[in-house]
């Protein structure tokens, strides 16, 4: 896909053509890579200028991407919820479990080089053949229970999705955000449904109820807004100024 935007005065780009167009590498003398060309569609009807060609694109030539280093070496990228020093460790240690087995003199082929990233020295006798070796290292099982992670929230904009990992907690709070209202009843005593007293207001309360030093849990949030029929892109909005203010104790991972 090919995403195209408006220069100069053009209004809008709805129902319109991309010529054949040549597509440059960043940098100066790198060439052309490939071509787009198509029909034009807008995804957001409030930005008309920005749109995308689907499957517009058509490389000139293929553009390799060696997983192999030069030097043998192939590095295990971790998915940014299991991402840590905790998994990266236990991934490097389960491996070179594996592969020594009983013998403790067979040099370690694993090292945890960052938060995100296991790097894997292939060794030379595999290394004209590395497909067996990169299956095997990618066939061992790593338990789940072991990991230990931190509690995250990871949120997609675009996908309009949430996932929270672990107990996540957040501190008393008063949340008010766009036009939303909660609706409380407060029955008269003793209480009737024939007279009720309904008050309304725009700010949410999110608070413990015996322990005010105590964290209430994320997911009593959700649920309420969710009752409230709260838009997805609002949660997220509130989730971050939480997460800014410093009142969710969790890390805050936009996935894009």
């Amino acid at each position: 896909d090919v995403r195209v935007q408006a220069w100069y005065n053009a209004s809008s780009l709805e129902g319109g053509q991309l010529f054949i167009t040549p597509l440059q590498g960043p940098l100066p003398g790198q060439g052309v890579f490939g071509f787009a060309s198509g029909t034009i569609e807008i995804e957001n009807e409030d930005i008309p200028t920005v749109g995308v060609v689907r499957g517009g694109a058509t490389m000139t030539y293929e553009l390799s991407n060696n997983v192999i280093s030069p030097q043998g070496e192939v590095r295990l990228n971790i998915e940014p919820q299991y991402a840590g020093w905790t998994t990266t460790r236990l991934v490097a240690n389960t491996i070179n479990q594996h592969r020594q087995g009983f013998f403790d003199t067979t040099p370690e082929l694993a090292v945890a080089e960052d938060e995100n990233t296991v790097r894997v020295m292939i060794p030379e006798a595999e290394l004209e053949n590395p497909a067996n070796f990169l299956g095997d290292i990618m066939s061992v099982e790593i338990s789940p229970t072991l990991l230990s992670l931190p509690a995250r929230v990871i949120v997609n904009q675009k996908r309009g999705s949430i996932v929270v990992t672990g107990n996540v907690q957040i501190s008393p709070a008063v949340i008010a955000h766009g036009n939303l209202v909660v609706t409380t009843v407060t029955p008269e005593l003793p209480p009737t449904e024939e007279n009720p007293l309904v008050s309304q207001s725009n700010v949410v309360t999110v608070d413990t109820v015996n322990d005010q030093r105590a964290a209430a849990h994320l997911a009593d949030l959700l649920t309420a807004m969710e009752t409230l029929d709260v838009p997805v892109e609002d949660q997220i909005a509130i989730l971050a100024k939480l997460h800014k203010v410093g009142h969710l104790h969790a890390e805050f991972v936009i996935d894009d």
